[in-house]
């Protein structure tokens, strides 16, 4: 971040883009205001300017006396040359030639210089006249939002404006008091050493640099790289006004627009859902029995009055899927949706719908979240993206996790009461679940892949024999509907594309994986229902509802596939209410004890939904 310095004629007084420096005079010719904008290419770390800003005692324990009295050698010269001078400068012509000797005797470059008169605009780099519409805009999007300076040209250009536009909003926000500028990397606000104010990494990196040690932080590096040379800016809203925001929906039906009636299920759990104390409350709900829409009447009671609401989930199929379903239900209501696939990244409104690494971008900004499937990966992988949900929520807000398969911990904060408990044991249509059926094959690998249960040990003829079996398996599932065949690896998706094309000429194979660059229009072409069979990895475990879909799990032995991830692999049959018939059918050389687990805790759910009367049979 460099040090970008403007005097502006309207406050009088010289500011930095962030909002530290010495005040000075108005510089004046023949009775004609000026606005000089300078850049000094010499990078002045804002965390070094907050250290000086502070005034705080410790500040040379911290620091290092030596650090401390370098910083406050380099801006006191700083002031020391530039306040007296222009003060006594007469012309714009003159006010340059001061600073770039000042610049000069501080061992910094002047390279940009832009002075207005009278209001004419120079080059452009800094706008003194605000836009009301831009402004209005913006103030909509970054609403509850952080922005890192390396974020201001990409901002710029959804927005269709110049860089240095957002440069003077978000100072205008800064100097009005509804934002705030702050080192990237900086102290910890309680206790020792450095932290990330964007994800509240603590184990920053330190290295040497030409101002003292210098920060970086390796977590959030999927949206940039974070140093302490950074500036953030953070949206801050007074505590008076968090949540009390006007709403123009006089009736939570005038906010609400169920595409279809719930079942007797769904509206016991809802009501349960809206009468839950708990701000954090646990939906645990059989896979396909329509917990999404279980929420719905909670979001719309959160949006009636006046406020936002989140939906968030791990892997950005799973948001692809609930847009729509959110659009149709909230269709009066500002939405955005945002994804690593998605062209926005800095879209507002007052429902959101994010992958949780995009929640990183939002600080203390919503009153309710609805986090599904909170217990897939990445979402399990380390504390990064569960730091990001909880700096998203508003003090006092409140959170729904929705989950098919709870883990350990979360049962453990439910059985605590640290969490309240909805489950959702049957799907809408009442039908139970799927039983996955065991299918004993030993299909070795070709490509030098490690077979299924090792290499097979009756020879080609027996292998012959497993292949016919599994092509009746899958002209049978294929004749029902789209069968969705998972493998464990990367590797195993383009060979098994090839050999169930040669095994099944006259079906339309097609399969994709986590980093496909095709993958967002091949899962579009599979909803569409243009494939007949599509092998893939774990990505389209979760989140993904096919009509007529089946199931087939390659190698259920694997060691990938625990419990919990074979539950919901076979929870994509028989999700629909037209038709809610599937098959599940594990290919596996033996019967491991994540395939009995996933099968006991399938049966364990159609027997709580009997005991309940939510399935007819």
């Amino acid at each position: 971040m460099l040090f970008r310095v403007v005097w502006d004629e309207k406050t009088d007084r010289m500011f930095c883009l962030p909002d530290i420096l010495a005040r000075a005079g108005m510089l004046s010719g023949e009775g004609v205001s000026q606005r000089f904008l300078w850049v000094l290419s010499s990078a002045v770390p804002y965390v070094f300017l907050e250290e000086m800003d502070s005034g705080s005692r410790d500040v040379a324990q911290r620091a290092g006396h030596r650090e401390k009295e370098g910083y406050q050698s380099r801006i006191g010269h700083w002031e020391g040359l530039l306040g007296p001078t222009l003060a006594r400068v007469s012309s714009p012509q003159e006010g340059v030639a001061c600073l770039k000797r000042a610049a000069g005797e501080l061992g910094m470059s002047l390279f940009e210089v832009d002075f207005v008169r009278s209001g004419e605009y120079g080059s452009g780099e800094y706008e003194c006249t605000p836009k009301p519409a831009l402004y209005e805009n913006l103030a909509q999007c970054l609403c509850g939002r952080q922005i890192a300076d390396d974020e201001v040209l990409r901002l710029a250009r959804e927005h269709a404006c110049t860089e240095s536009e957002i440069w003077g909003f978000l100072q205008r926000e800064v100097t009005e008091g509804r934002g705030i500028w702050m080192a990237a990397v900086g102290r910890k606000r309680w206790g020792w050493g450095m932290e990330c104010r964007r994800c509240g990494c603590r184990s920053v990196e330190e290295w040497p640099g030409y101002y003292g040690r210098g920060f970086s932080c390796g977590e959030c590096m999927s949206l940039g790289g974070m140093s302490s040379l950074n500036v953030l800016w953070r949206c801050r809203e007074p505590e008076s006004s968090q949540g009390n925001e006007r709403s123009h929906f006089s009736h939570i039906s005038t906010v609400l627009n169920m595409p279809f009636a719930l079942s007797e299920a769904q509206q016991r759990a809802s009501r349960e859902l809206e009468r839950s104390p708990s701000s954090k409350v646990l939906v645990w709900a059989a896979c396909g029995a329509g917990k999404t829409e279980v929420c719905f009447a909670r979001i719309a009671q959160v949006l009636q009055e006046g406020k936002r609401v989140l939906f968030a989930a791990p892997r950005r199929d799973v948001i692809h899927d609930i847009a729509p379903r959110l659009g149709a239900a909230f269709p009066h209501v500002t939405r955005s949706m945002l994804s690593g696939a998605s062209p926005e990244r800095f879209a507002g409104g007052q429902l959101v719908a994010a992958t949780t690494h995009q929640v990183l971008r939002f600080y203390q900004a919503f009153d309710l979240i609805v986090l599904d499937e909170l217990d897939a990966f990445p979402f399990t992988e380390g504390e990064l993206l569960r730091r990001a949900v909880d700096q998203a929520l508003r003090p006092g807000g409140h959170m729904i996790c929705l989950t098919a398969t709870p883990d350990a911990h979360i049962l453990w904060a439910v059985r605590t009461r640290r969490w309240g408990l909805v489950q959702l044991a049957a799907r809408f249509h009442r039908r139970p679940l799927p039983v996955p059926v065991w299918k004993k094959c030993r299909l070795s690998s070709e490509g030098g892949s490690e077979g299924l249960g090792g290499e097979t040990r009756g020879g080609a003829k027996e292998e012959a024999g497993m292949r016919e079996g599994l092509r009746e398996v899958l002209e049978r599932l294929s004749a029902k509907g789209i069968t969705l065949f998972f493998v464990p690896r990367v590797a195993d998706v383009s060979l098994w594309r090839e050999r169930l094309c040669s095994l099944l000429p006259h079906k339309c194979v097609c399969g994709s994986w986590g980093n496909d660059p095709k993958r967002v229009s091949k899962i579009q072409a599979l909803r569409a229902g243009e494939y007949d069979i599509f092998v893939t990895t774990t990505i389209l475990e979760r989140g993904i509802t096919l009509d007529r879909a089946q199931v087939v799990v390659y190698r259920a032995d694997h060691p990938l596939f625990d419990e919990r991830t074979l539950v919901q692999m076979a929870g994509r049959a028989g999700r629909k209410r037209e038709n809610p018939n599937g098959e599940v059918v594990f290919l596996a050389g033996h019967c491991s004890r994540a395939m009995r687990k996933a099968e006991r805790w399938i049966l364990k759910q159609n027997a709580l939904a009997r005991r309940q009367g939510l399935i007819d049979y």
